[in-house]
């Protein structure tokens, strides 16, 4: 017959092991959301260099005029810009939800 002194011990290893790993957890979500700002940095400036500096040639390889790009690639990195902007707010609601959890 297992004791109270035995369960209260089990108790205790299982929530420090859940301690480590949501500490663990914490940390890996905070690297995550660091990197995916850094992707996000990435190509905003991307797409403000581009739009500044426009390209030689778009796409098709037909000329362009000086200071446009091309709006198809235009187009993809707002649309790649906008879900970065979406990923990296989920993972810091994420990392939020885990301190919350961690916390209690």
């Amino acid at each position: 017959m297992v004791t109270q002194e035995e369960i209260l011990h089990r108790l205790l290893e299982n929530d420090v092991r859940l301690q480590k790993r949501t500490t663990e957890l914490t940390l890996s979500m905070e690297k995550l959301t660091k990197e995916v700002s850094h992707l996000v940095d990435i190509f905003t400036g991307a797409a403000r260099k581009i739009e500044a500096e426009g390209l030689s040639r778009p796409m098709a390889m037909a000329p362009m005029k000086p200071g446009s790009a091309p709006a198809p690639l235009l187009n993809k990195l707002d649309s790649l810009l906008e879900q970065n902007k979406n990923l990296a707010k989920g993972l810091i609601l994420l990392e939020e939800y885990v301190k919350s959890k961690k916390a209690e």
